[in-house]
């Protein structure tokens, strides 16, 4: 053997086992505590952004109503309790197309849209790009429609939500809006999507017609605040004197008398009287008078009703002014039921109104003060304390009339119908529904478009990201320190 070779194979297994040992300490590397440490969070991070991918693929294949959430303060992205209701008990197909090019589509009108179809089997929503199908709105309506307007249908009636309806500006158009912010003053925006949308269903799924004539008694009254508010409700109104030989319309399905300090006339009295003699039905506003108002006063009295003798004070529910009256609800009457009860109502200089018992009449109290109602003539030394009735009902059982009565008509002025605070609007719509036999009154309203909001709702978190991207980390993190913990504590 050549003794050269010797060298050469120490050298060799040398190597060898350098090799082996090498190979030890890198299979020990994988073994520390560090490098566990190191994978777990590798491991971690990986199924996290494999969980994320997967939810967003899912989620990407759910409709908007599911996923977007609303963090605004006055619920601008949510449908309220009603509109829920009404969608979700629909019995005909309601089809609401969404007439719009691809490149002027509003994505929180697309997601509104969403919302409603999601609470309703028979509601169904389309877009139709008048490009490529300009004579489809044709097809259903001769109104106007321009893109970016909505159709509603329903079997043989449509109705027309323009774009323009659903937004509404405070200072009356988005010009003087934009003059007024470069300006510096201040001035509100509402949504109003929600409203317009419930008004169409509403109406194309209503085979009744309801109208309504309010008495002009001084022949220069404007009642355009309250006929706004009704049209809403798909009330036809108009305005009628019964002088000069005009009668009670035989589709009147109510007579509104909103009278101030006035009288009604004799004509208007015999009118009036014999068409609740015939099952009509009368809503009556008054604010308090000097007068003797004798014609009135028989109208409401062969019903047991008369106004007090002045106007009340609450010293429970003045709040501060003792003109401005914050009605207690007193049960579950149908006229107002259908908004929340912990809505104020404001009723400035009512009188109260007092029922005394008659055959075949039941009155019944829609609001009354508390039991420290009193007159405001009362000697400060002699005040007789009481519940006073605000606001009644009076059903009388042989002929069908019915009668609303409230004592004062500014209840129902711009200050209180148009203030957000105050359910004012919804008592007045409510009331005159009722009369008219509409089984329901649509009380929702414009919501006001606030710093917190801008109306993206596209740009609307969604639940997967959301989920994904702040709750799934933390909450793979939170168990796998628990296991950690768990495991040491029992090693």
């Amino acid at each position: 053997m050549d003794e050269n070779k010797k060298p050469l194979n120490r050298e060799k297994k040398v190597k060898k086992e350098k090799k082996s040992e090498s190979k030890q300490k890198n299979i020990s590397m994988f073994k520390t505590k560090a490098f566990r440490a190191g994978g777990y969070s590798t491991a971690a991070a990986a199924i996290v952004i494999v969980i994320a991918v997967v939810l967003n693929l899912i989620v990407s294949g759910i409709s908007t109503a599911y996923t977007n959430i609303d963090t605004t303060a006055a619920g601008v992205y949510s449908l309220s309790e009603q509109t829920k209701d009404i969608v979700s008990s629909l019995e005909k197909e309601v089809y609401i197309y969404y007439i719009v090019s691809p490149d002027s589509k509003a994505e929180y009108v697309s997601n509104l849209l969403d919302k409603f179809r999601a609470k309703g089997s028979n509601l169904k929503t389309e877009e139709i790009d008048p490009d490529i199908n300009p004579d489809f709105a044709s097809e259903y309506t001769d109104e106007s429609v321009s893109n970016g307007d909505l159709l509603v249908v329903c079997g043989d009636k449509s109705a027309v939500v323009h774009y323009s309806d659903m937004i509404e500006y405070e200072a009356g158009s988005y010009e003087y809006y934009m003059y007024y912010l470069q300006n510096g003053q201040q001035t509100s925006v509402y949504w109003n999507g929600e409203v317009e949308i419930l008004k169409a269903i509403d109406y194309v799924i209503t085979t009744a017609t309801y109208n309504v004539y309010f008495l002009n008694i001084t022949g220069d009254e404007d009642f355009s605040l309250l006929t706004d508010a009704l049209d809403n409700e798909n009330i036809i109104c108009d305005t009628i004197s019964l002088e000069d030989g005009e009668s009670i319309p035989d589709d009147a399905s109510c007579i509104v008398i909103n009278v101030s300090e006035d009288d009604i006339t004799d004509k208007q009295y015999e009118d009036i009287s014999k068409y609740l003699s015939k099952g009509g039905k009368v809503y009556i506003a008054a604010d308090y008078s000097s007068g003797e108002r004798e014609n009135l006063n028989k109208l409401m009295s062969a019903y047991g009703l008369s106004f007090t003798s002045a106007t009340l004070y609450d010293g429970d529910r003045n709040y501060g002014s003792q003109e401005l009256l914050y009605p207690a609800y007193t049960g579950e009457h149908a006229v107002i039921s259908p908004f929340a009860k912990a809505n104020y109502m404001c009723f400035p200089d009512a009188m109260g109104i007092e029922a005394t018992e008659k055959d075949n009449i039941t009155v019944t109290p829609l609001m009354v003060t508390s039991e420290s109602g009193y007159l405001s003539t009362d000697d400060s030394d002699d005040i007789d304390f009481k519940t006073f009735n605000l606001g009644v009902v009076a059903d009388d059982s042989s002929t069908g009339a019915q009668l609303i009565v409230y004592g004062t008509t500014e209840y129902t002025s711009s200050d209180y119908m148009e203030n957000a605070s105050y359910s004012n609007s919804d008592l007045f719509v409510n009331s005159v529904g009722y009369l008219c036999d509409k089984d329901s009154a649509i009380s929702v309203h414009a919501k006001s478009i606030t710093s917190d909001t801008t109306l993206d709702f596209g740009s609307t978190p969604t639940a997967s990201l959301i989920f994904a991207v702040a709750v799934l980390p933390v909450a793979i993190s939170l168990a796998a320190g628990i296991t950690i913990w768990y495991r040491r504590k029992n090693s």
